[in-house]
């Protein structure tokens, strides 16, 4: 490998690796940091979840930060940074490293496993809502970039 292309290799493995410490990092602050109790008390306040529910391992602030990072990233790729090339060093940055880290979709199939084993109905609801809220960032995502005038 020749030195120039060393060093972009380089630049891109570090693009991707600074973003997925700054996503992970605000995923922790999220889903860990800034909400000790607030889990189980939305859910016996929206869903009167008890301690013998599936619905006790449903993390809404999971949903979120997935939700969030699909919503971004279809504004940065179809708008924001619509043109550059996959292996552009921020696009890398933005999409497979921030939002990469930001998003967890492991954690969301370890959540409709735990669900799975209790109750089959309400971890089919949890992932078909965890879709649709998805789908609907996605297209929230979208839209951000008509309104930019872009042309996707």
């Amino acid at each position: 490998m020749n030195p120039s292309r060393l060093r972009l290799t380089t630049l891109r493995i570090l693009a991707v690796l600074a973003g997925g410490f700054l996503g992970g990092a605000i995923r922790f602050a999220l889903t860990n940091g800034l909400r000790p109790d607030w889990r189980r008390d939305f859910l016996d306040a929206a869903i009167g979840a008890d301690a013998s529910s599936a619905w006790r391992y449903f993390d809404p602030w999971l949903l979120a930060v997935n939700s969030i990072g699909v919503l971004l990233a279809v504004w940065l790729i179809l708008g924001v940074m619509n043109g550059r090339a996959p292996d552009d060093p921020w696009r890398l940055f933005w999409t497979t490293g921030a939002l990469g880290g930001l998003t967890t979709y492991s954690s969301l199939i370890l959540q409709l496993g735990r669900m799975g084993q209790i109750d089959t109905l309400a971890a089919f609801e949890a992932g078909l809502l965890s879709f649709l809220v998805a789908s609907l960032a996605a297209y929230g995502g979208w839209k951000l970039t008509r309104q930019r005038g872009s042309r996707c």
